[in-house]
Protein backbone atom coordinates (compact mmCIF):
# COMPACT_ATOMS: atom_id res chain seq x y z
CA UNK A 1 0.00 0.00 0.00
CA UNK A 2 1.32 3.43 -0.91
CA UNK A 3 1.38 6.11 1.73
CA UNK A 4 -0.15 9.43 0.84
CA UNK A 5 0.35 12.81 2.47
CA UNK A 6 -3.35 13.55 1.98
CA UNK A 7 -5.49 13.41 5.10
CA UNK A 8 -8.12 10.74 4.89
CA UNK A 9 -11.58 11.48 6.28
CA UNK A 10 -12.42 10.08 9.69
CA UNK A 11 -14.44 6.86 9.52
CA UNK A 12 -17.70 8.49 10.66
CA UNK A 13 -21.10 7.86 9.18
CA UNK A 14 -24.20 9.92 9.78
CA UNK A 15 -26.44 8.15 12.27
CA UNK A 16 -30.22 7.89 12.18
CA UNK A 17 -30.40 7.37 15.95
CA UNK A 18 -32.70 9.62 17.96
CA UNK A 19 -30.52 12.23 19.74
CA UNK A 20 -32.62 12.01 22.91
CA UNK A 21 -32.17 8.23 22.99
CA UNK A 22 -28.42 8.59 22.52
CA UNK A 23 -28.26 11.11 25.39
CA UNK A 24 -30.29 8.79 27.65
CA UNK A 25 -27.85 5.98 26.92
CA UNK A 26 -24.74 8.14 27.36
CA UNK A 27 -25.97 9.46 30.69
CA UNK A 28 -27.82 6.45 32.06
CA UNK A 29 -25.70 6.55 35.26
CA UNK A 30 -27.13 10.02 35.97
CA UNK A 31 -30.76 9.30 35.12
CA UNK A 32 -30.44 9.85 31.37
CA UNK A 33 -29.48 13.53 31.62
CA UNK A 34 -26.04 15.18 31.48
CA UNK A 35 -24.91 16.46 34.88
CA UNK A 36 -21.68 17.71 36.41
CA UNK A 37 -21.35 14.32 38.10
CA UNK A 38 -19.40 13.07 35.07
CA UNK A 39 -16.69 14.63 32.88
CA UNK A 40 -18.75 13.98 29.72
CA UNK A 41 -21.85 15.48 31.32
CA UNK A 42 -19.94 18.64 32.21
CA UNK A 43 -18.51 18.91 28.68
CA UNK A 44 -21.99 18.33 27.18
CA UNK A 45 -23.55 21.02 29.39
CA UNK A 46 -20.72 23.44 28.54
CA UNK A 47 -21.08 22.86 24.81
CA UNK A 48 -24.86 23.29 25.02
CA UNK A 49 -24.65 26.47 27.14
CA UNK A 50 -22.20 28.05 24.68
CA UNK A 51 -24.93 27.92 22.02
CA UNK A 52 -26.82 30.65 23.95
CA UNK A 53 -24.19 32.63 25.87
CA UNK A 54 -26.50 35.44 26.97
CA UNK A 55 -29.15 33.10 28.34
CA UNK A 56 -26.72 30.64 29.98
CA UNK A 57 -24.04 33.03 31.23
CA UNK A 58 -24.60 32.05 34.88
CA UNK A 59 -24.40 28.35 33.97
CA UNK A 60 -21.14 28.92 32.09
CA UNK A 61 -19.67 30.77 35.07
CA UNK A 62 -20.78 27.94 37.36
CA UNK A 63 -19.27 25.27 35.10
CA UNK A 64 -15.91 27.05 34.77
CA UNK A 65 -13.02 26.65 37.21
CA UNK A 66 -12.01 30.28 36.53
CA UNK A 67 -14.83 32.17 34.77
CA UNK A 68 -12.61 35.23 34.31
CA UNK A 69 -10.37 33.20 31.97
CA UNK A 70 -13.18 33.04 29.39
CA UNK A 71 -14.04 36.75 29.09
CA UNK A 72 -17.58 37.07 27.78
CA UNK A 73 -17.48 33.51 26.32
CA UNK A 74 -18.23 34.77 22.82
CA UNK A 75 -14.86 33.82 21.32
CA UNK A 76 -15.01 30.25 22.62
CA UNK A 77 -18.69 30.04 21.64
CA UNK A 78 -17.84 30.94 18.03
CA UNK A 79 -15.11 28.30 17.95
CA UNK A 80 -17.18 25.58 19.63
CA UNK A 81 -20.24 26.23 17.43
CA UNK A 82 -18.40 24.50 14.58
CA UNK A 83 -17.33 21.49 16.63
CA UNK A 84 -18.98 18.21 17.62
CA UNK A 85 -18.43 16.48 20.94
CA UNK A 86 -16.87 13.04 21.01
CA UNK A 87 -18.21 10.72 23.68
CA UNK A 88 -15.02 8.93 24.70
CA UNK A 89 -13.44 10.58 27.75
CA UNK A 90 -9.63 10.52 27.88
CA UNK A 91 -8.02 10.03 31.28
CA UNK A 92 -4.87 11.59 32.63
CA UNK A 93 -2.46 8.88 33.79
CA UNK A 94 -0.89 11.16 36.42
CA UNK A 95 -4.07 12.58 37.96
CA UNK A 96 -7.43 10.77 38.05
CA UNK A 97 -9.18 14.08 38.77
CA UNK A 98 -8.29 15.43 35.31
CA UNK A 99 -10.10 14.26 32.16
CA UNK A 100 -10.24 15.38 28.55
CA UNK A 101 -13.18 15.44 26.15
CA UNK A 102 -12.35 15.91 22.48
CA UNK A 103 -14.28 18.02 19.99
CA UNK A 104 -13.88 17.72 16.24
CA UNK A 105 -15.06 19.43 13.10
CA UNK A 106 -17.90 17.25 11.85
CA UNK A 107 -19.64 18.36 8.67
CA UNK A 108 -22.56 15.95 8.91
CA UNK A 109 -26.08 16.85 9.91
CA UNK A 110 -27.19 15.42 13.21
CA UNK A 111 -25.36 12.59 14.93
CA UNK A 112 -22.34 10.80 13.58
CA UNK A 113 -21.12 7.36 14.54
CA UNK A 114 -17.57 6.10 14.17
CA UNK A 115 -17.36 2.69 12.53
CA UNK A 116 -13.66 2.11 13.13
CA UNK A 117 -10.70 3.79 14.77
CA UNK A 118 -9.03 6.68 13.04
CA UNK A 119 -6.22 9.08 13.83
CA UNK A 120 -7.32 12.55 14.82
CA UNK A 121 -5.07 15.14 13.20
CA UNK A 122 -7.14 18.11 14.28
CA UNK A 123 -9.13 18.31 17.50
CA UNK A 124 -9.85 20.49 20.48
CA UNK A 125 -9.58 19.10 23.97
CA UNK A 126 -11.76 20.39 26.78
CA UNK A 127 -10.01 19.78 30.08
CA UNK A 128 -12.35 19.06 32.97
CA UNK A 129 -11.25 18.69 36.57
CA UNK A 130 -12.95 17.25 39.61
CA UNK A 131 -13.91 19.99 42.03
CA UNK A 132 -13.64 19.97 45.81
CA UNK A 133 -16.86 18.02 46.07
CA UNK A 134 -16.34 14.35 45.29
CA UNK A 135 -18.68 14.13 42.28
CA UNK A 136 -18.61 17.52 40.56
CA UNK A 137 -16.52 18.29 37.45
CA UNK A 138 -15.71 21.74 36.05
CA UNK A 139 -14.19 23.12 32.86
CA UNK A 140 -10.56 24.16 33.23
CA UNK A 141 -9.55 25.00 29.65
CA UNK A 142 -9.57 24.28 25.94
CA UNK A 143 -6.49 23.31 23.95
CA UNK A 144 -5.85 22.58 20.29
CA UNK A 145 -4.34 19.24 19.22
CA UNK A 146 -3.12 18.11 22.61
CA UNK A 147 -3.62 17.83 26.33
CA UNK A 148 -2.13 20.29 28.83
CA UNK A 149 0.24 18.80 31.43
CA UNK A 150 -0.80 18.35 35.05
CA UNK A 151 1.74 20.98 36.12
CA UNK A 152 -0.05 23.62 34.04
CA UNK A 153 -3.52 22.63 35.24
CA UNK A 154 -2.57 22.44 38.93
CA UNK A 155 -0.57 25.75 39.06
Amino acid sequence: MNETPDRLPLPIAQSSQDPDEVARELFKETGGEPTTDTPLGTAWLWHTALQHVDFYRTALDTLAVNPEDWGDYRQVARLMSKLAIMTFVEGNEDDPDIKYVKFIDYAGDGLGQAFEDGKLDDFYSLTVVRADTPRSWHVWGLTHNGFPPVSEIRE
